[in-house]
This record gives structure tokens, C-alpha cells and sequence, in this order.
């Protein structure tokens, strides 16, 4: 493990951590509730982790549909992904993404796609929930 990379998994446990924390705010709750998360599995990630590493977090430790905290600078941000037929059929055991994407990026290009409607992939609907600012 690179410190680059080590760097990053401390961002991410602290990500976690702090998600965690948050999820004893009603706010927050409040907030996923009626951005319409039904509740499941979450993964925590944080905007300079490699893209291709958190998408096989997930796909490889969670059960669709998903929401993916993506902590920023400025607070968290959310992204739900739900399975497609696709999915259901043949679970990839990756997605296909340039090495050099993050998941900031990731989230920047679905965030200014998903302005109108959810974002449809061969694997996934994105669909982006919005932002909780940190105190």
C-alpha cells in the first residue's frame, strides 16, 4: 500500500465515522427519509478516493439498492444507485472506469447529468439526493 493509498483509507474510516455520528442527527435522517432512501446498505467514501476502488466496495459488500455518502470539503453529498435488469442477471465483478477518475469526479459528472432526471447506466439509476452541510 502506497501512503497515497493509505492516506485515502484514513479519509475514508474518519468519512465513516463522522457519517455514523451523523446518523444519530434527526436532521439527517429526516433529510435521507424524504429524499426517499429506504434505508440498506451505505458506503462511505470520500471525493479523492480512486472511483474503481469504491465501486468494488460495493459491489462486492453490498445488497442494491445502495446509498453512496460521499463526504466533501464542505459536508456530505448522496447518491442512491438501484439495480438494473442488467445487474440482476450478471453482478459484474467490475464497472468499467478510467483508473485516474475519483469519486468526486464521479459525482460532479452524475450531480450536472441528473439535474432533470435519474441517470440510467448499464448497471445502475443514479440518482443524486442532495447535500448536508457540516457544522
Amino acid at each position: 500500500m502506497t501512503r497515497r493509498e493509505a492516506a485515502i483509507a484514513t479519509s475514508v474510516r474518519e468519512a465513516a465515522c463522522e457519517f455514523g455520528r451523523r446518523l444519530g442527527d434527526e436532521q439527517v435522517r429526516r433529510f435521507l427519509r424524504r429524499a426517499g432512501w429506504p434505508g440498506g446498505d451505505v458506503i462511505v467514501t470520500v471525493s479523492e478516493e480512486p472511483a474503481e476502488a469504491a465501486l468494488y466496495r460495493l459491489i462486492t459488500t453490498t445488497v442494491p439498492p445502495v446509498l453512496v455518502a460521499l463526504r466533501r470539503p464542505s459536508g456530505f453529498v448522496f447518491l442512491t444507485l438501484r439495480p438494473t435488469r442488467r445487474w440482476r442477471r450478471r453482478r459484474p465483478l467490475s464497472l468499467l472506469v478510467a483508473p485516474e477518475t475519483t469519486m468526486g469526479m464521479l459525482y460532479d459528472l452524475v450531480r450536472r447529468e441528473a439535474v432533470i432526471a435519474p441517470r440510467r447506466t448499464p448497471w445502475f439509476t443514479v440518482k443524486v439526493l442532495g447535500h448536508v452541510v457540516v457544522h
